[in-house]
């Protein structure tokens, strides 16, 4: 039986980790990431509130009362000789109070980063994906060129993140101010195995002399389309990878795939190339819409595009890929229990 814990025993700074809602981006966020979480906060000083970042950026919310989706809990440990202890997590709340107080603008962006959690995932041998994905990568490519556009993120040094992310920063800015105690240290299956991106760069690596020409008139997603069409193409790619998944199709031999074409890869090109300049990367890459672009300036874009894949933090790697963070279960409790922490 699963362990579980109460309100009662949550620390403050605690990582939180929920299910995914059955909404189509979350379902197939925790499929790419091969995950039964999609979300991440912080534990509250009073727990029955969670620190996390929603579409207006880092806020103070209210559990929901009736514990609708499953949520995991996450505690950092200290080891002290033959001992485990847990340090005092009270600092990485206070910092992801201050963003929430100070409305610091760590914005939402889970779907124009859907790019990236396709990029690391290993698709099985099937031509059928090329279309799927390419009509989802059309989407994110819209969602980043909208946040870039927007100049929201006006200090250079703040950049938006996913809920992970924030969680995860959170705890390296506590270890800038109280030491290597605070750091979150990550198991090697972060950025191990292969994935698309990993493919896109051998294929580039095979086409190193070609030119890649510009391509003025390639469609991207307007506004209209987004809102008409988001859900029907992302569970279409959705369905097909738990079609796979059932019949154990998921390809685990390290090789380029045949559905990988140059139309794939100028998309993503151009998807990347947004992403990085949103994630604070200074470098400028030619516009591919614009000029062409040499098989070396693309390998430089994608070799630019993986570093930051392998720092990027998924709630997956909260829930499994850690050190020392201890499992400490799943958090149980009852409309009545969370009423009278509400009304604290």
């Amino acid at each position: 039986m699963d362990k579980t814990l109460k309100l009662s025993d949550l620390k403050c700074g605690d990582v939180m980790l929920f299910e995914a809602p059955p909404e189509p981006l979350s379902q197939l966020i925790a499929k790419l990431t091969h995950s039964k979480v999609s979300h991440a906060g912080l534990s509250d000083y009073n727990p029955a509130y969670v620190l996390n970042e929603e579409i207006d950026g880092v806020v103070r919310a209210p559990l929901h009362t009736n514990n609708e989706r499953g949520i995991y809990i996450r505690r950092l440990t200290r080891k002290e000789g033959e001992y485990i202890t847990y340090p005092d997590t009270k600092i990485v709340a206070d910092i992801a109070t201050k963003y929430a107080e100070e409305k610091l603008p760590y914005g939402k962006f889970n779907l124009a980063v859907l790019g990236l959690y396709i990029l690391g995932y290993n698709f099985a041998e099937d031509s059928k994906y090329r279309d799927l994905i390419l009509s989802v990568i059309k989407i994110a490519i819209f969602e980043v060129i909208k946040l870039v556009d927007k100049k929201y993120y006006d200090d250079p040094d703040v950049h938006p993140m996913v809920c992970s992310q924030f969680a995860a920063h959170c705890y390296d800015e506590a270890f800038k101010v109280k030491g290597l105690d605070y750091k979150i240290r990550y198991t090697e299956e972060v950025t191990s195995g292969q994935n698309l991106l990993k493919e896109i760069i051998d294929y580039i690596k095979e086409h190193i002399a070609d030119l890649f020409k510009k391509t003025p008139g390639m469609l991207l997603e307007t506004s209209e389309n987004v809102a008409v069409n988001r859900d029907e193409k992302i569970m279409a790619l959705l369905d097909k990878i738990k079609e796979d998944e059932a019949y154990k199709r998921v390809d685990k031999v390290s090789s380029v795939k045949s559905f990988i074409s140059e139309e794939l890869i100028r998309m993503f090109y151009i998807y990347g190339r947004h992403l990085l300049k949103l994630s604070g990367n200074k470098k400028e890459y030619k516009d591919i819409t614009k000029e062409d672009v040499s098989g070396q300036e693309l390998l430089s874009l994608f070799n630019d595009l993986l570093l930051f894949q392998e720092t990027f933090i998924t709630p997956e790697d909260l829930l499994s890929h850690t050190e020392n963070l201890e499992d400490m279960g799943k958090l149980v409790y009852t409309p009545e229990e969370i009423e009278v922490y509400l009304k604290q």
